[in-house]
């Protein structure tokens, strides 16, 4: 019972309990990336984006350039900073 008001505690404010994390949410990286692209589903011309993606720690080249896909198209020149 004295755990149950904890959590309750932390839940009004607002405040995520590290034992209600999902393993994914405990271990990922957040990288810099700048490419030329679109959004998803735009027409017409490319532009420089600068953007965040956060992806598995462990996550490899390819899949941070497969995680922009979620939101851009026509990745082009991709450099990730760390």
């Amino acid at each position: 019972m004295e755990l149950l008001n904890f959590e309750s505690k932390y839940q009004k404010d607002g405040l995520k309990l590290l034992s209600r994390l999902t393993p994914n949410e405990v271990h990922q990286q957040t990288y810099t990336v700048v490419f030329k692209g679109r959004k998803k589903n735009a027409k017409g011309y490319f532009y420089n984006i600068k953007t965040e993606v956060t992806v598995d720690e462990n996550a490899t080249l390819d899949e941070i350039q497969l995680s922009l896909y979620d939101r851009y198209e026509h990745v082009q020149n991709l450099k990730i900073h760390v």
